[in-house]
């Protein structure tokens, strides 16, 4: 996903990478259809869940392309540093990083892979989420025409949150 974003904040001299993703959880790995299967019923056992799906490498070593993420809607004010939220971009996409640090009017947010944090900061009014539960998606080692089958019955994939932000 592309974002047409202003420049990191000069101020902030904190690099992401110093960051723990400890308060995040780490990914079961899991086949194609049985992760989103159980990614579906985590989130339906709960109130205010959604399962989006992960892209990217931003996210890495964490989360992987191909992540399937469980997140709940948490009130701002207890959201701390270390927690892999969603939020909206500034192109209005949805986007998976770490939160870095509080900053005036917000988070600080980054990928766990990039150097610099994102020019978008976390606010209360483009937070979709936190990450509760992960899914990673192996690939089957079977056939083409079993690959496609299991596509077909996953549910709809349409919830795409990008482990990206283009400055």
């Amino acid at each position: 996903m592309v974002f047409a974003c202003g420049c990191a904040h000069p101020q902030l001299n904190e690099r992401p990478q110093r960051v723990t993703s400890g308060l995040s959880p780490r990914p079961e790995v899991k086949g194609l259809v049985e992760g989103w299967q159980q990614a579906e019923a985590f989130a339906a056992g709960r109130e205010d869940a959604e399962v989006v799906l992960g892209l990217g490498e931003s996210m890495e070593p964490l989360y992987h392309g191909r992540t399937l993420l469980v997140i709940e809607r948490q009130r701002f004010e207890t959201l701390a540093a270390g927690m892999t939220v969603v939020f909206t971009g500034g192109s209005g996409r949805p986007v998976a990083h770490l939160l870095v640090r509080p900053v005036p009017g917000g988070w600080e947010a980054a990928g766990l892979a990039n150097a610099e944090p994102d020019a978008t900061r976390v606010t209360a009014r483009n937070y979709r989420g936190t990450v509760t539960k992960a899914f990673e998606l192996i690939r089957p080692q079977t056939t083409e025409a079993s690959v496609l089958s299991e596509l077909r019955q996953t549910p709809d994939r349409s919830r795409i949150a990008n482990f990206q932000e283009a400055r």
